[in-house]
């Protein structure tokens, strides 16, 4: 009997592959001779490229970036064996980026998303954003801020782009931004 494994990840606790291993070996306790074939599957948040990489191949790029609180991490983008780039939300301004006590969609940002995704412009023309399982309610204002997007209050202030500032955005300056963005299909 062939069977198809393709569940999510169980947030906090299995990844996508886990979980599909984790049910693959109790299946076959039960019913021997199956020919399982796994395919761990993901919504665009935590486990996109993890679940991408497990079924397309690819190489996983190292980025520094701010994590959603503006400290220095290390993560990746995956390219695949096409050349597009794949770029996890999650991986740069998600939840798993901090420590329960830290949870504040207020105060954190997706800057480093915007960082990542810079560094994913510089090598592929093609890019896939998953958006899921982010930190915050900053409307991807830090992602643009950090993209060369400046956001301004009713009084002309720099806003710094977390969820707070969100509610006080009047007006927005792109001339910041490098014209290469033209030419990138996201």
């Amino acid at each position: 009997m062939r069977i198809l494994i393709a569940p999510d990840s169980y947030k906090g606790t299995l990844t996508a592959k886990e979980a599909a291993c984790a049910i693959e070996r109790g299946i076959s306790r039960v019913v021997p001779g199956l020919e399982p074939t796994i395919f761990p599957l993901s919504d665009g948040g935590d486990g996109t490229v993890a679940a991408l990489k497990c079924s397309l191949g690819g190489t996983e790029i190292p980025v520094r970036v701010q994590d959603p609180l503006g400290r220095d991490i290390e993560t990746s983008f995956l390219e695949l064996p096409d050349g597009t780039a794949v770029v996890e939300m999650a991986r740069a301004s998600g939840l798993l980026c901090l420590k329960p006590h830290e949870h504040d969609p207020m105060a954190a940002h997706t800057f480093g998303t915007g960082q990542l995704l810079e560094a994913a412009r510089r090598r592929s023309h093609q890019i896939v954003l998953g958006i899921g399982g982010s930190a915050t309610v900053d409307g991807g204002m830090g992602m643009a801020r950090a993209l060369g997007v400046r956001g301004f209050d009713e009084s002309g202030r720099e806003l710094l782009g977390n969820g707070a500032d969100l509610i006080r955005l009047k007006r927005l300056d792109k001339s910041r931004m490098s014209p290469c963005w033209r030419r990138i299909n996201l």
